[in-house]
């Protein structure tokens, strides 16, 4: 059960929910093609620095 303590993973779960969540407001329907790849940017950027970190640490010891 690594995967569910990974922050990686819950990123990218929590990323989707945001964007599925998204499409379903009716509000933000006409934002969408703006707030999609603002949401995979960010979400990207996150795991790649939890990625970063995690490889630095692992280099550390």
């Amino acid at each position: 059960m690594e995967l569910l303590k990974s922050k990686r993973f819950w990123s990218a779960i929590v990323g989707l929910i945001a964007i599925v969540l998204t499409a379903f407001v009716p509000d933000l329907q006409p934002h969408i093609d703006v707030i999609v790849p603002a949401i995979l940017g960010i979400i990207g950027i996150l795991i790649g620095g939890y990625t970063v970190e995690q490889t630095a640490s692992a280099v550390r010891r």
